[in-house]
């Protein structure tokens, strides 16, 4: 996640639960593990709950995502690719 794509999100917070951090890692299609460790680097978790989460109940979050992100779901469900169409435009106009 960007610095700024961060303050936006999830600023203001001292504090973040596990069913919010999943729920925002399905809204935004981010890994829960980088939302874990960047929680940490904005300073909303300390470095000793980060380093818990990652000992106990996070160990396996870096290997196995919890709880997959659906696929057209979130703000995923909203986007949809277009570079291949604005590339093929591109090169017919040229």
């Amino acid at each position: 996640m960007n610095c700024f794509a961060d303050a936006f999100l999830i600023s203001g917070r001292n504090c973040m639960a596990y069913y919010e951090i999943i729920r925002l890692k399905q809204m935004y299609s981010v890994s829960a593990a980088a939302m874990l460790v960047r929680l940490g680097q904005l300073g909303i978790l300390s470095r000793v709950t980060v380093q818990h989460a990652f000992a106990t109940f996070a160990r396996s979050w870096r290997r196995t995502e919890p709880e997959p992100i659906r696929p057209h779901h979130g703000f995923a469900a909203f986007e949809k690719p277009r570079r291949f169409k604005r590339l093929f435009a591109r090169a017919v106009g040229e």
